[in-house]
């Protein structure tokens, strides 16, 4: 019985070892994976806004630095602390108010983060917005540290608009002198502009041994789209006679020329000794010179009442939506003067610093026009 069971015991081993050597694992070939077919990193998910927590930031000091670039550019270099060691720079504001730029720097960090509560310095730099900023002294105010700026015209690059300036087209002078102390000569001078855009905007006088050479200059913005055609002007121009010698002169204005007999200081009334009124005017017209902010003129015409008449004083005054122009002459009160009318012409430019937008009626003597100005035109 024991050896039938050992012979069993040992077929079967027989049988294993056979079966061993016969037969061995196969492994399964796995493909390679290429990169492009891995699935892609997934981004880590930025936090709501709730995650946050925001603060000013601890500000210790600011510098102002001027660049050198026109138009100037203007950096402030901030100096400051972290609170922890999560926090970083989160938003920059601007605001301007009055003399004064205030800056917001805030910090933000993950508010339930684990940080070391160290504080970090940190340095930022940042560029003002000048964009709208007028010449001035301003106090820049970087989260409550201070430091001036000077901002000047020049430093802002604001390229003025180019000019086209040429002599005006005189075709008449007319010279009046006055029997006054010391004695005061103008010429009415009679003319055109090239075009619809020109203004007269200068005049200069310069005396050459026996000349007084005078310059009417006008300008126009030199690419701006005009009329062509010739717009008529008159200018009354007061004579600087202050040291210039008696005698005679060719008056030359812009190529027309006139004489003058100078003789100096003469015998005339004494301060006070005048009579003044309020001048004759004819009509009023209103002129609306392409500018920004605009410039207004008004031109005035009317009469002297005797040959010995001048232009004294023109005032004005503003009540409501009216314009009051006050222009009076004046005359030595004993002298002996021609009785007939003498004409004149006078341009005044309005004084528009207080002027609101709206409709006015603008009086000169009591001969009215009206004028019409909105916020755009006084540059608002």
């Amino acid at each position: 019985m024991v050896r039938r069971y050992l012979c069993a015991l040992a077929i079967l081993g027989l049988l294993g070892g056979v079966v061993g050597c016969s037969s061995s694992p196969t492994a399964t070939p796995v493909p390679a994976r290429r990169a492009d077919d891995l699935p892609p990193t997934a981004e880590p998910a930025a936090p709501s806004e709730g995650d946050y927590l925001e603060r000013v930031a601890l500000v210790e000091s600011i510098e102002v630095r001027i660049l050198e670039s026109l138009p100037v550019q203007v950096d402030v270099v901030i100096e400051g602390n972290f609170r922890d060691g999560c926090s970083e720079i989160g938003e920059i504001t601007q605001d301007v108010q009055d003399g004064r730029i205030a800056i917001t720097v805030t910090t933000w960090r993950p508010e339930d983060a684990m940080c070391t509560q160290a504080l970090e310095p940190f340095t930022e730099t940042y560029r003002l917005d000048l964009e709208g900023i007028e010449p001035g002294t301003y106090t820049v105010d970087v989260n409550g540290v201070e430091e001036e700026l000077v901002v000047e015209e020049a430093m802002l690059g604001r390229a003025e608009e180019a000019t086209l300036r040429r002599e005006a087209l005189v075709d008449d002078v007319t010279l009046k002198m006055t029997r006054s102390i010391p004695a005061q000569v103008s010429a009415l001078i009679r003319g055109n502009l090239r075009d619809g855009c020109s203004e007269v905007s200068e005049i200069t006088q310069e005396v050459v041994d026996d000349r007084i050479v005078i310059r009417v200059i006008t300008t126009r913005p030199e690419d701006a789209m005009c009329t062509q055609a010739l717009e008529p002007f008159a200018e009354t121009y007061r004579f600087d006679m202050e040291d210039v010698p008696a005698g005679t002169y060719a008056v030359d204005v812009n190529g027309v020329e006139t004489e003058l007999v100078w003789e100096g200081a003469m015998v005339g009334p004494q301060a006070g000794e005048y009579l003044q009124r309020e001048a004759m005017i004819d009509s009023v017209q209103i002129q609306i010179m392409e500018s920004m902010p605009v410039r207004v003129m008004v031109v005035m015409e009317g009469d002297f009442r005797d040959g010995c008449s001048e232009l004294a004083d023109i005032t004005q005054q503003i009540s409501g939506d009216r314009i009051l122009i006050t222009l009076t002459t004046r005359r030595p009160k004993d002298a002996m003067c021609t009785q007939a009318l003498v004409p004149f012409t006078e341009r005044y430019q309005l004084d528009l610093t207080s002027v609101e937008p709206g409709t006015y009626t603008v009086d000169v003597n009591g001969v009215t026009d009206t004028l019409v100005l909105d916020a755009e035109m006084l540059g608002q």
